[in-house]
């Protein structure tokens, strides 16, 4: 059984900019599903409303293509199609319902990650990587404006290559909010996953760095100079690696506040205010 679930666009069935057919029909010629499962909008208000584009698609569907699919509809009551906390509830309800036929070993369940607002797509990649779908694929429709003669519009995308899209984007948030641990967590399961060399080198050094800063954040100096000088004396040994000249000098601050003990110094006042400020940003 091959499964397409899409959310549905306003570029669905066809697109009035380009007048070719939308990712879900060019999915569906590609793929040449069983059954498909549409998630139009419902938002009881004209705009921001894909349920007449979803019935569009089911009549294009079971009409143009053959052998046609199996369609049927699950609307979503969105208020507001871009807010994860009114989307991810309600695909998820809807999902479960399906859940025999999305665990069945013989079932391919294929994503649609063209249709829909961002916040709906990038829901794929969160329900994809819960274990929802016992066989998952995403699926990309390439805009016809920008392929080349000969190239294919269809793509399957990496879900790790995704994840790893997703983590980078936490880390920004994270480390705005210095919230190191996170971090550290966040890099090891980026070295884990890439496929890229040379990240998967640089997001383990940042780990052991950032494990590093956690336990200078909570003033566990000891515990930061040995992690920091683990991490000097191996990955960043090299006196041209970027990183070697700060690390040096963080581990030459932090012996000095380690020295320290329990006595006031200029250096651990100025650290106690520093750490301060880091509270103060994280809420607390």
């Amino acid at each position: 059984m091959k499964l397409l679930l899409s959310f549905v666009g306003e570029q669905d069935p066809v697109s009035n900019n380009t007048n070719e057919e939308g990712s879900i029909v060019t999915l569906c010629r590609t793929l040449k599903p069983d059954r498909v499962v549409l998630f139009p909008s419902d938002s009881g208000r004209d705009d921001g409303d894909t349920q007449k584009n979803a019935e569009a698609t089911a009549y294009w569907l079971t009409t143009e293509l053959s052998p046609a699919p199996e369609v049927s509809c699950m609307p979503l009551s969105l208020a507001n199609p871009t807010d994860y906390s009114q989307i991810l509830p309600q695909l998820h309800a809807r999902l479960k319902s399906l859940a025999s036929l999305l665990q069945a070993e013989d079932t391919v369940s294929c994503l649609n990650f063209s249709s829909g607002t961002p916040q709906m797509k990038s829901v794929w990649l969160l329900l994809a990587n819960s274990g929802m779908f016992q066989n998952c694929q995403l699926w990309q429709v390439l805009n016809p404006t920008f392929v080349g003669a000969g190239e294919e519009r269809c793509r399957e995308l990496s879900l790790t290559f995704l994840e790893e899209e997703e983590i980078i984007g936490r880390l920004e948030v994270f480390a705005g909010q210095f919230l190191f641990r996170h971090i550290a967590d966040d890099m090891g399961r980026l070295r884990n996953i890439s496929l890229h060399a040379a990240r998967k080198e640089k997001a383990g050094i940042l780990r052991q760095l950032f494990l590093a800063y956690q336990e200078w954040d909570l003033i566990q100096y000891a515990e930061a100079y040995s992690l920091l000088e683990a991490l000097l004396n191996k990955q960043l040994k090299d006196k041209e690696h970027p990183l070697h000249e700060l690390a040096r000098q963080q581990l030459d601050y932090l012996r000095r506040l380690k020295s320290a003990g329990n006595r006031e110094t200029p250096e651990n006042l100025c650290d106690l205010y520093h750490n301060a400020q880091r509270l103060y940003a994280k809420g607390i």
